[in-house]
């Protein structure tokens, strides 16, 4: 009898209880994954780290539990996620929801729950919008209050108007914007000031003094000051 000299093979010299040990391993694995079967006390005791959640609404309700959480309507849900990307006004939000298809009652029962809630701040975000139109944008007080109808119902604006005008220098604001174009000439400062909303007085005090180039013919300034505002 010829004997081959070399290396055991892998797993030749396992011993018959390591190998039936291992077989009964597998076994038992394939079952649990197959059948569902009950899990042993070692995965029962075994902490499974659970994902991380993303940061909610910054200032988003935060239920006790899943009942209450459940009780929230899908157009509220909806006015959440919107809120969640910035701040709108009810105007602004009620627009968004009637786009993806909500009806206008559930849109209006949304929107009051939002602002119980304190979600949606009505003064606080037209009199910041104000300023920024004003300060920034140096619009005169009838182009503010066209913008703002696009944002806000109506009666918001009526409400919180005069408040938010009360801090606006609009000689100041109307002065910088005549001096910005300044080599524009006259007459075309004139309208342009009109178109951004502001009165013919302002318009007269904010070109008032101001070194235009003498070869442009203002003989009769009065007429300018007439000008329509809507015209282009």
């Amino acid at each position: 009898m010829i004997r081959v000299k070399g290396k055991p093979n892998k797993g030749q010299n396992d011993s018959p209880d390591e190998a039936s040990l291992s077989s009964e391993l597998c076994s038992e694995r394939l079952t649990h994954a197959v059948t569902d079967g009950d899990p042993t006390d070692h995965d029962k005791n075994r902490q499974i780290p659970t994902p991380k959640k993303r940061s909610s609404l910054r200032s988003a309700p935060k239920y006790e539990n899943a009942d209450e959480k459940e009780k929230r309507s899908p157009a509220t849900s909806a006015a959440f996620r919107i809120l969640q990307s910035g701040a709108n006004s009810k105007k602004m939000l009620r627009d968004k929801l009637l786009k993806k298809g909500f009806s206008g009652a559930e849109c209006e029962a949304a929107i009051e729950e939002c602002l119980s809630l304190g979600f949606v701040k009505e003064r606080e975000l037209l009199l910041s919008h104000t300023l920024y139109l004003a300060n920034k944008r140096h619009f005169g007080k009838k182009r503010i209050r066209m913008e703002l109808y696009k944002k806000f119902d109506r009666e918001t604006v009526e409400k919180y108007f005069d408040e938010a005008l009360e801090e606006i220098d609009f000689q100041k604001n109307a002065r910088e914007e005549a001096l910005k174009l300044l080599r524009r000439g006259k007459s075309y400062l004139v309208r342009h000031l009109a178109l951004l909303g502001y009165s013919s007085h302002e318009v007269y005090e904010a070109l008032k003094d101001l070194p235009f180039d003498t070869g442009e013919n203002h003989s009769d300034d009065g007429e300018l000051f007439d000008c329509d505002p809507d015209e282009t």
